[in-house]
């Protein structure tokens, strides 16, 4: 037996439904349903059905796919998808009291920044969000920091404290110890300075 005991009454019913008015409602469609190995377990599969009178009887095809697999996967990509928004959402509540500025950047570009960071170089979060990472760096800082961000992608090693000027949006010069890391962010590699 291919349903399980509980699905008989309900796949029954609507063989009798076709029968009785020549259409059934999960007619052609791809429906996802429970099947039953020999052993009893039970295991997810793609079922389409069809009917066709052949001498004047209808006789229905079925055609059924095991999906195990896929709906395993499907549920894994959940679950990573939800701890990814939970590790996030953690990051976001940690940055978002701190009095460190805090920026995470990918490819020079920022795309976060905490109250902190917006505050030391003036600018509102969703006007800097996207800005390039150097426009708050002198030029004469400017190969250094950008080395100093290499070596960091390329090998995942942090990059030590050390002191850097920083521009702000209003042109006056600040002094600020920083360092950087590799992290995840938004599911994609990124760096976090702070």
């Amino acid at each position: 037996q291919l349903l399980p005991a509980a699905s008989m009454g309900a796949h029954e019913a609507g063989v009798r439904r076709c029968v009785d008015t020549g259409a059934g409602k999960s007619m052609g469609k791809v429906r996802q349903i429970e099947g039953q190995r020999k052993d009893g377990s039970s295991f997810p599969i793609e079922c389409t059905i069809s009917s066709h009178v052949e001498a004047g009887e209808i006789v229905f095809t079925g055609v059924l796919r095991d999906v195990s697999e896929r709906v395993r996967a499907e549920g894994e990509i959940r679950r990573a998808r939800a701890a990814l928004e939970s590790s996030e959402a953690s990051f976001r509540a940690l940055t978002e009291g701190s009095t460190d500025a805090m920026v995470v950047h990918r490819d020079g570009r920022l795309v976060f920044l905490n109250p902190a960071a917006a505050a030391l170089i003036g600018l509102d979060r969703d006007v800097a969000t996207g800005r390039n990472l150097t426009d708050f760096v002198l030029p004469d800082d400017l190969s250094g920091v950008e080395e100093r961000l290499r070596a960091v992608r390329e090998t995942g090693e942090p990059a030590p404290l050390l002191e850097r000027r920083v521009r702000r949006a209003d042109g006056r010069v600040l002094t600020c110890e920083t360092y950087t890391v590799q992290l995840e962010f938004g599911g994609e590699p990124a760096l976090l300075s702070v």
